[in-house]
């Protein structure tokens, strides 16, 4: 079994030769990490879902903590899997890991489920990762390095709205493509935090691309 001890870790690649696992930092399996948001603590956060995860059957090893973060360790006894969380010392995101041990080819997307049945509980949001985009030149610096704005809307300036799509750009004449939709993150209104208001927000434009494909 795998110590969840470090960033290191969770960084391990995922096996290419079997469909058993997913992380937040594996490119070739990837699925999005989860905003920490502003209710918790890095600790409080891996708290719950200790409780979460040993009430659905989990081994939980204690809570490791280093310079570089703190880590949870979860064991699925049931099912032969291993699932690491890690929430980085300098960031509030929550990365993890989850991989099937034993001898089977495919998990019939078992890890998947379980972190997003997780993640739904915790009423947390994913991490908006907008693959693809080219840096626009506004985000140039003056050696020439690019350095791109801040993605997630609610941790944006005040007022500032950013473009989400296929490359961050919205050209003249493209309408009201959904793929290309404006996040006006000012009004957060009754919804509860940004994070869940950005699920909802998701949601909806899912809602509404389905019944535009009909």
């Amino acid at each position: 079994a795998i110590a969840a001890v470090s960033f290191s870790e969770v960084a391990v690649p995922c096996p290419d030769d079997r469909i058993v696992c997913v992380s937040s930092l594996d490119a070739a399996h990837f699925e999005e990490p989860w905003e920490l948001g502003d209710r918790d603590s890095a600790s409080s956060l891996l708290k719950r879902i200790e409780s979460l995860c040993a009430a659905m059957g989990g081994k939980v090893s204690p809570l490791s903590e280093t310079a570089e973060g703190i880590a949870l360790h979860v064991q699925w006894p049931d099912t032969e899997d291993d699932t690491l969380f890690f929430i980085p010392s300098d960031d509030a995101i929550v990365h993890f890991r989850s991989e099937g041990v034993g001898d089977e080819q495919w998990d019939f997307s078992r890890n998947k489920r379980r972190l997003e049945s997780l993640r739904k509980s915790l009423h947390l949001a994913k991490v908006p990762v907008v693959r693809n985009r080219r840096a626009d030149p506004s985000e140039r610096l003056s050696d020439g390095e690019y350095k791109l704005r801040e993605e997630r809307p609610w941790l944006q300036v005040p007022g500032e709205r950013r473009l989400y799509g296929e490359d961050g750009e919205m050209r003249e004449g493209s309408g009201n493509n959904l793929l290309r939709m404006l996040f006006p993150f000012e009004r957060v209104g009754e919804r509860g935090s940004a994070p869940e208001a950005l699920i909802e927000d998701l949601r909806d434009l899912t809602a509404l691309e389905e019944l535009r494909s009909k």
